[in-house]
């Protein structure tokens, strides 16, 4: 929860209070705010390993149309304080306008982070989380929040996060964190987990009728898939979810499932509910566990959406998901927008390499061979009993002729005659009309004839 000094915390609590919303851009301040919503929430059940955006919905009659792709920040106070509370910076979307109110839907800084792909400027080489959450932010040209100690030095062996989107890559490392990833209300990016914020939604006739779900969850496993064939678990039980990191290991995924099933841990077991707070309280935070006093229980109540709506008075929803079933193992199935391109258009240049061969082959009367990634044409039946054979890659042309001359894999044939992509040439017999060349190294220079000669090497001349 935020912070707040003790007497905007007594005015919060109170009543009968008034809040005011008000938007800062530079130095100018809108505040005829007609309306004002703030949404953040897990994606549609419990889990980790989530990089979660928020977003708010405004209508304003004094803030100007141009504030298109502008950021802008967000704040509420109570009427007898002069303390803002912030509730994050956001960047406008086009507004629309009706009746002179201009309405329009901003988003924080992790929308950016999911249109732009992760290329990691590190060395090769291990390096600790915090190295690659710092990474991930410059990229981004953001900042973020320091990872705690035992989190920001845990080592990651290799790079597995370059080519996915920002957001995916900060997912992915959450999820090795076991926790989530956020853009906080200062605007950094930081690693949150479910944390105790010992608040109670007060009295019954401060919310709405709960809504409960019909069972607790009681968690029990958490399975990680960390590639298109491999899915790890740790923990056993009926109830469990599971969430991506192409990073994870068994054993850092086994401190994971501590965190969440162990026997310290605030997730344990809780009841999925839904509660309106009727006299909202803005200090609220996505994440926060907090108890709910109801029907003579305290339920411990895990936040994984939290919706803030303000009209003049504020109304505050919180609500915790149940996990859901694992529906795939497999990676590839759940590809970021970025993995899929590279693989379409892999795809394509593959296709491409079997049509040019299919027109070789056609042309040439040739047989032709695929293997690994190289396309072979030769005149036998296979490539160890071929004595022609030639191929195109990305270094060049290559022909290898003579008995056996299949040495096994590309590296091992004896390539004898070729064409580099750095325009060199080995041939046998060059048969040209005329050459223009600033230096030509030769040993013997003779007429067709060979009546005349120059004999370079022993420097005779014969005429």
């Amino acid at each position: 929860m935020i912070n707040v000094s003790e007497n905007l915390k007594s005015l919060i609590s109170e009543d009968s209070r008034t809040f005011r919303v008000r938007l800062v851009k530079d130095q100018n301040t809108y505040e005829n705010i007609r309306s004002f919503k703030k949404n953040i929430m897990f994606p549609s059940s419990l889990s980790i390993g989530n990089a979660l955006s928020a977003c708010i919905e405004c209508t304003a009659t004094d803030i100007p149309v141009s504030i298109t792709g502008e950021k802008i920040k967000a704040e509420i106070t109570v009427l007898g304080s002069e303390e803002q509370i912030l509730l994050g910076t956001f960047k406008a979307e086009k507004p629309t306008v009706k009746d002179g109110d201009v309405s329009f839907v901003a988003y924080d800084a992790m929308k950016d982070a999911a249109e732009k792909t992760y290329k990691s400027t590190l060395n090769e080489g291990e390096h600790t989380a915090q190295e690659y959450f710092t990474d991930i932010c410059n990229v981004l040209g953001e900042e973020c929040v320091s990872l705690e100690e035992a989190d920001g030095t845990l080592l990651i062996a290799e790079d597995k996060l370059s080519g996915y989107s920002c957001r995916d890559a900060l997912g992915y490392l959450a999820g090795y964190l076991g926790k989530n990833c956020l853009v906080n209300r200062d605007g950094l990016f930081e690693m949150v987990t479910f944390t105790e914020a010992d608040y109670d939604l007060l009295n019954e006739n401060r919310i709405s009728e709960p809504e409960f779900a019909d069972s607790f969850c009681c968690l029990g496993y958490i399975n990680c898939c960390i590639d298109n064939e491999t899915t790890l678990q740790s923990g056993v039980g009926s109830n469990g979810f599971e969430f991506i990191s192409p990073i994870m290991t068994q054993e850092r995924l086994d401190t994971v499932g501590e965190s969440v099933f162990g026997e310290n841990s605030l997730i344990k077991e809780y009841k999925p509910c839904k509660v309106v707070q009727l006299l909202g309280d803005p200090r609220i935070e996505i994440c926060d566990v907090i108890d709910l006093s109801y029907g003579g229980e305290v339920y411990k109540v895990p936040i994984m959406a939290l919706s803030l709506e303000y009209d003049g008075g504020l109304m505050v929803t919180v609500e915790s998901y149940a996990p859901a079933e694992p529906q795939s193992t497999s990676l590839g199935e759940r590809m970021s927008f970025a993995q899929k391109q590279a693989q379409k258009e892999n795809n394509a240049h593959i296709n491409g390499i079997v049509e040019f061969s299919q027109l070789i082959q056609s042309a040439y009367g040739v047989k032709s061979t695929q293997l690994d990634g190289i396309a072979y044409f030769h005149d036998k039946d296979t490539l160890s009993e071929s004595t022609y054979i030639f191929c195109i890659t990305s270094e060049g042309f290559a022909q290898a002729s003579g008995e056996n001359c299949w040495g096994g894999s590309h590296k091992e044939t004896v390539w004898k005659y070729g064409l580099s992509k750095d325009g060199t040439a080995v041939l046998d017999m060059l048969k040209v009309f005329s050459i223009t060349a600033d230096l030509i190294r030769a040993g013997r220079l003779e007429s067709i004839g060979g009546s005349a000669y120059f004999d370079l090497n022993n420097e005779e001349i014969g005429l």
